[in-house]
């Protein structure tokens, strides 16, 4: 078996499509603020709803805006050699490290979405997962190495 070290792609699939929504609803609320704004003199309890209403939207996109550029930073290493996989996980301040021997992995779960895509290795005491979606141009390359591990591979749609 072959070893393999791969780095994760600086861009990750998904995350535009995710930025367009995040944009479009924090243009909403700035439209119900705006439309509350504008009632307020002659409706001043649809506008006050309407703030109340926007306030609360905004919190919570102010968490999902956060979360994606927090997940966007994130940085993965891969090593696969004959011995073990491992995954590297950069969170910033804080770099995790996963591994897994290769002959304790007993099935090989695929999971394809083309913006969340993984692979969970199973073996009689522990799981591993590895995030496909962050390395979008090494998938089959990933699967193809794995697939020599002797292990049941099941693709789950």
């Amino acid at each position: 078996m072959e070893s393999l070290k791969l780095h994760s792609a600086h861009y990750k699939p998904g995350a535009l499509v995710l930025g367009v929504f995040l944009f479009g609803a924090w243009f909403f609320v700035l439209t119900w603020l705006a439309t509350a704004y504008w009632i307020y003199p002659k409706e001043p309890g649809w506008a006050t709803i309407l703030v109340f209403a926007a306030s609360a939207y905004s919190v919570y996109l102010i968490f999902e805006s956060g979360n994606l550029i927090y997940s966007l930073r994130n940085k993965f290493v891969l090593t696969i050699n004959k011995n073990e996989v491992t995954l590297q996980v950069d969170k910033g301040p804080a770099v995790y490290e996963r591994s897994m021997p290769i002959d304790c992995i007993n099935t090989i779960e695929i999971y394809r979405y083309w913006d969340e895509g993984s692979l969970v290795l199973r073996g009689k005491e522990r799981s591993m997962e590895i995030p496909l979606w962050a390395f979008p141009h090494d998938q089959s390359r990933i699967v193809r190495l794995l697939q020599q591990a002797d292990a049941e591979v099941i693709s789950v749609p």
